[in-house]
């Protein structure tokens, strides 16, 4: 009699089990929703694999409804290629990535059309764009690799006749998606549309710019009078309006009398001005800098039209523009500088030459320390610097973090540059004799 008096609250107990069992793995599919996907953390997950794309091709549904929160083709981010059927087995859902049981995750890759981050961008062009009487011109769509070139002439000849259109691009890097897009209204007004499944930094972007999706979009109003030009990989941007040489602000400056120091500590404070430093200058194959006397910050050092000095052969430069924001947040261009070659500029260039090449020859001479050759001279030039959020961002930074490309120079790791008008002083080379273990490098 006990015993069949126990079974009841086992059976109950067994069935409330199975009830809760039931509904952690067993969930109410929307319509719309295939039986191949598996529920997991509020939704359902399926992915295959595409063998020619060496990615996986996965669609993420909010489980409530069926609206579609990804879709599109995703790659491991430790290998960049497809996870195996074995590893398809979803722990979770979330900043656009797939999380797998087995630690691995799969990352945006390619977004397809029905992703909710192309209807993001498409929508936003197209409600910039579309007022204009009579519509606007969809130039079409293209990924980065290969580019389309005809989006751009589209744009290029629209613009030219004062017809709105609209145009986007869409980019697979490693461990993002981005998508870019660029609209016109037909009556001189272009924006920039930017998505990225990582999230935007905001501090990378004028005052001017709205951010919406969450932080990962925005729009940017291109800096007046407008350019248009293709950038290096092909695609249609707005460009900085052209700076003239010596322009008449550049005449009325005077230079400000600063040291490298005090730019490197507020590069904000010089940004656009004329200031008169002296430092020591050393550059090698990607790396062109000056220093100064007793501050550890170096400003990224060139020359007024866009040249390096000697030794500098290749470098990826960041993304900071020359120029600066009035308080409405408008566009305020860079005043000119035009390079004076004459002959301190050409004893300059002398010593430059013959720093470089006595480098080169301590690399092999003197393997157990690390020697350098720097010019010491005194600049007349422009300051372009950060904006203070960029500079206090930067000084969190940790020498082991990635490079950000905020500022200038090589990989923008510089919050400030010094752009050369004239040299003022003779040059004078030296050697500086510093530990093995140390590194000439920001």
């Amino acid at each position: 009699m006990l015993g069949q008096k126990m079974r009841l609250p086992i059976l109950i107990l067994s069935c409330i089990l199975v009830f809760l069992y039931g509904c952690g793995k067993y969930h109410h599919r929307p319509g719309g929703v295939p039986s191949s996907a598996t529920w997991v953390d509020g939704t359902f997950i399926v992915c295959a694999i595409e063998t020619e794309a060496k990615a996986n091709r996965c669609t993420v549904y909010k489980d409530d409804s069926g609206e579609i929160l990804a879709d599109g083709l995703f790659v491991l981010n430790s290998t960049g290629r497809a996870a195996d059927s074995a590893s398809l087995d979803y722990a979770a859902f979330g900043k656009r990535k797939i999380y797998l049981a087995n630690t691995g995750v799969l990352v945006p890759f390619v977004a397809s059309e029905r992703d909710p981050s192309n209807r993001l961008v498409h929508d936003t062009l197209v409600k910039f764009a579309g007022p204009s009487a009579g519509g606007a011109i969809d130039c079409g769509k293209s990924p980065t690799t290969p580019i389309a070139d005809e989006l751009g002439a589209c744009g290029l000849q629209a613009f030219a006749e004062s017809k709105a259109f609209y145009l986007h691009y869409d980019l697979s890097l490693s461990e993002r998606f981005q998508s870019y897009g660029l609209a016109s209204d037909g009556k001189g007004d272009v924006v920039q549309v930017i998505y990225n499944s990582e999230g935007l930094l905001t501090i990378a972007f004028p005052k001017k710019s709205q951010f919406f999706g969450d932080g990962h979009a925005a729009v940017t109003p291109c800096p007046k009078p407008v350019v248009l030009a293709k950038t290096q990989i092909g695609e249609l941007a707005c460009a900085l309006p052209p700076v003239k040489e010596d322009s008449s602000l550049t005449v009325q400056q005077e230079p400000v009398e600063t040291t490298v120091c005090e730019i490197a500590e507020n590069p904000s404070a010089f940004n656009n001005k004329l200031v008169r430093v002296r430092g020591h200058v050393w550059v090698n194959f990607e790396y062109s800098t000056i220093e100064g006397d007793g501050c550890s910050r170096e400003l990224w050092f060139t020359y007024g039209g866009g040249s390096g000095p000697p030794g500098l052969a290749a470098y990826v430069m960041g993304g900071a523009q020359p120029g600066a924001e009035d308080a409405n947040g408008d566009y305020v261009p860079p005043i000119g500088v035009k390079l004076v070659r004459d002959s301190r500029f050409a004893n300059f260039q002398r010593m430059m030459v013959a720093a470089v090449s006595a480098d080169s020859r301590a690399a092999k001479s003197s393997p157990d320390e690390y020697v350098y050759h720097r010019v010491t001279a005194t600049f007349v030039g422009r300051i372009d610097g950060a904006s203070p959020e960029i500079h206090a961002f930067h000084l969190k930074r940790s020498p082991m973090d990635k490079a950000d490309y905020l500022g200038f120079g090589q990989m923008g790791l510089y919050d400030a540059q010094l752009v050369v008008k004239s040299v003022e002083s003779r040059a004078t080379l030296d050697t500086v004799h510093v530990p093995s273990s140390s590194s000439k490098t920001q």
